[in-house]
């Protein structure tokens, strides 16, 4: 027989892997409206990861977040400002233009701010993860 004074608690579900928080948050960046400018871009980054990772219970440590755009560093393409955000295992880069770029960083070509200052070629040696044209239909690297 149960006790009426006892509390019963809803058993606690456990958070989605960061490969599925991925893919969520790649949805919503996707899905959203093109960017206008690099400022925006980083908004509408920064709002997709606080989407899925602000509701779920996970240790801060292992909460995924993007930078403040003010903490982007800068870089030169051709003619065009690229904005970067380096990661433990990915690169964020995003266009003047909105265009939004992310890259994961192979193992076997580690890569450091000093490389991605300098850089001013595409990055061949990275992974596409997602790539998301700006208000103008241009690309980062186009």
């Amino acid at each position: 027989m149960e006790n009426p004074n006892e509390k019963v608690s809803a058993p606690i579900e456990k958070a989605p892997g960061k490969k599925e928080r991925l893919e969520a948050i790649a949805r919503l960046i996707i899905e959203a409206a093109p960017a206008t400018s690099a400022e925006e871009a980083n908004k509408l980054v920064r709002n997709s990861f606080k989407a899925v990772e602000d509701p779920l219970d996970i240790d801060d440590v292992e909460k995924m977040e993007a930078h403040r755009f003010e903490l982007l560093k800068e870089m030169s393409y051709g003619d065009k400002k690229i904005y970067y955000g380096l990661y433990i295992a990915h690169v964020l880069f995003l266009g003047e233009n909105g265009a939004i770029d992310i890259r994961i960083i192979d193992k076997k070509f580690p890569v450091s701010e000093k490389l991605l200052e300098k850089q001013s070629s595409f990055p061949r040696a990275m992974k596409l993860f997602l790539e998301k044209a700006g208000a103008d239909g241009r690309k980062v690297w186009e």
